[in-house]
């Protein structure tokens, strides 16, 4: 994980990232194609498990939820044509 964001992770609550959470639920609920959607849930799961790791403040994990969730936000950009 880069220092950056590191820094900026390290700023936001654990209930900053639930609320981004359910944000891409709805987005999720709101898209056309079954691959944006799944990509969009994705992400929300990965927001949530940020967010538990967090306040178990278990790097390690924080660490593997950080490259799964930059995995899903690719995953969503492809599916999204970019």
């Amino acid at each position: 994980m880069s220092a950056t964001t590191a820094a900026l992770e390290g700023d936001t609550a654990p209930s900053q990232w639930r609320g981004f959470a359910s944000n891409f639920d709805a987005a999720a609920d709101r898209a056309d194609g079954l691959e944006v959607r799944l990509a969009l849930a994705a992400v929300a799961t990965d927001m949530r498990l940020y967010a538990d790791a967090l306040e178990a403040r278990n790097s390690e994990a924080l660490q593997s939820i950080h490259k799964q969730r930059s995995k899903d936000l690719q995953r969503f950009l492809r599916a999204c044509g970019g």
